[in-house]
């Protein structure tokens, strides 16, 4: 992952169901590739069945369920990686690219108190030029800390951190002044 300028990125949504991205960054482009969609989908099953009798029978098959999906996400990404993002674009409908100058206004921000849509350890609020607003969230902090190094180099001044790891506490935490 080290030459590849990208990271994963959960778009969530109130109406519509979550999308997982992988952000590619070319030239001054960010490209959204489409890697599957709706999160959450295990704390939706289980649904605080894990202290009783039958959430433990089901708790195999949710591993295996996990492992599964882990293996399909990684399949995505390398497929995702190992091809240019602008003969990607095409692919899916919900695929889109996105110039660096048609962004207004970014930050990423710590986690919702309420995590409506499932874990994460942080958000990444975007504004484009046209008044469309995205919201997405990342799934682990590797993803976060490249999306800030990848992000402050084609945004600078347009993105506003105010989230930091705090290794002491285990979580991301608002910036202070």
């Amino acid at each position: 992952m080290e030459d590849q300028l990208a990271f994963n990125a959960r778009a969530v949504f109130t109406w519509r169901s979550d999308r997982l991205y992988r952000v590619h960054l070319s030239g001054n482009e960010l490209f959204f590739i489409r890697l599957g969609g709706q999160g959450g989908w295990r704390e939706g099953a289980l649904g605080g069945m894990h202290g009783q009798p039958l959430g433990l029978l089901l708790l195999p098959v949710v591993w295996l369920l996990d492992r599964w999906a882990q293996k399909k996400r990684e399949a995505k990404m390398a497929r995702s990686d190992a091809r240019p993002p602008q003969l990607q674009v095409r692919e899916h409908i919900h695929n889109f690219r996105l110039a660096a100058s048609d962004v207004v206004a970014a930050s990423l921000e710590p986690p919702a108190r309420l995590q409506l849509h499932g874990y994460h350890v942080g958000r990444w609020r975007l504004v484009t030029a046209g008044g469309q607003k995205f919201n997405f969230q990342f799934e682990t902090l590797a993803d976060m800390q490249w999306a800030q190094a990848i992000l402050s180099r084609v945004l600078a001044d347009r993105l506003q951190i105010s989230v930091r790891w705090d290794p002491r506490r285990g979580r991301s935490v608002r910036l202070t002044a």
